[in-house]
Formats: structure tokens, C-alpha cells, sequence
């Protein structure tokens, strides 16, 4: 686990070492009430100046595999998350394998991500997580 400088981390971290599952969080990366599993060798990485509020999900992995019948090969493998600089998750979101958020992206409360939003400065929202608004900028500052 590598976490930045000037981070404040409120959370639960399920990290299964010995396969080589890795957490990274940048410089300046607030997270108010996070949830992380991280395993099979996977990896989750959150970038510089992030902004996560209360009740958010990130996991790389189902935790039980699921198979076809027919030729039993597993359907649900694991995958990294990757999220990008400044992006702000809202409360209550689950950030699934596979998931990438690009640098300043806003994700909406409750929003369930299970895939890559590759443009950046997107207002993304819903179940599943679709891209609302394009060339959005945000900032940590109060407003009341």
C-alpha cells in the first residue's frame, strides 16, 4: 500500500498481500468513509488531489468466482481500477473492477461504475454510471 503526502483517509482496506494485490493513493487525497478490496493481483490507483465522500465502494474483485457450466472456465475475473487527479466521488457510489475515471471528473451520489469513462471533465451518474455533462471543472472550497 502507497499512500501520498497531505492525505486525510478515513476507511476500511481489505488487501490480500500475498498475491500481490496493491493500493495506491496520491498526494492530497481526501477520503471521508471508504471501503477498498483489493485481490488477485490487482491493483487500485487513485491519483493526486481526489476528493471521496462517505459510503463509497472500490473492489477489484467479486470475491467468488462464477463459472460456465459447460466449459467451467470463470466469467468474473478480477481487474484493476484506476482513478485519475482530481476526481470527486459523491457518497454511496461503488467503483467496480475494470473501472477508470478520468482527471477531473465529478461522479454523482450513488452512482455504480463498472467500466472505463475515458474523457476527462465529465459529470458521470447513474446505475450504470453514464457521462451527463462534458467540461466540468469543480473545487474543494464550501459553499455553505
Amino acid at each position: 500500500m502507497e499512500i501520498g503526502e497531505n492525505c486525510k483517509i478515513t476507511g476500511a482496506f481489505i488487501m490480500k498481500i500475498t498475491d500481490g494485490a496493491k493500493i495506491c493513493i496520491g498526494d492530497k487525497t481526501t477520503m471521508g468513509g471508504v471501503s477498498i478490496i483489493c485481490g488477485e493481483g490487482r491493483k487500485v490507483s487513485v491519483g493526486d488531489d481526489c476528493m471521496f465522500s462517505v459510503g463509497i465502494n472500490l473492489r477489484t474483485t467479486d470475491s467468488h468466482g462464477i463459472y460456465d457450466q459447460k466449459t467451467k472456465n470463470r466469467i468474473n475475473p478480477a481487474k484493476d481500477i484506476v482513478v485519475g487527479d482530481k476526481v470527486w466521488v459523491g457518497m454511496n457510489c461503488m467503483i467496480m473492477k475494470g473501472s477508470a475515471i478520468s482527471n477531473g471528473s465529478v461522479v454523482g451520489a450513488g452512482a455504480f461504475v463498472s467500466k472505463p469513462i475515458e474523457t476527462p471533465n465529465v459529470l458521470i451518474a447513474g446505475n450504470p454510471a453514464i457521462i451527463l455533462k462534458e467540461g466540468v471543472v469543480w473545487e474543494r472550497e464550501l459553499l455553505g
